[in-house]
């Protein structure tokens, strides 16, 4: 799954037929990462630094750009 911290953009649902998801909570982010599923985060350069670097052990950087960045998050890391 792709899941759109806090923010999901409209063509994500569209173009991922359904499957980006958007996740306010940061103990769902902190539950997925301990399942043996990978899954995708993306996420906002300034909420990765204010509140996701405790979780940043399960994710590691894939892509980025000017806004986003792409963290594919597992338990295996």
């Amino acid at each position: 799954p792709i899941m759109y911290w806090k923010k999901r953009p409209f063509s994500a649902q569209f173009y991922s037929n359904g499957l980006a998801f958007k996740v306010n909570d940061i103990n769902k982010i902190n539950e997925l990462a301990q399942k043996p599923a990978a899954f995708w985060l993306v996420a906002q350069h300034k909420d990765v630094i204010k509140e996701l670097h405790e979780y940043l052990p399960h994710c590691r950087e894939y892509a980025r750009n000017k806004k986003r960045l792409l963290l594919l998050c597992n338990n295996e890391q």
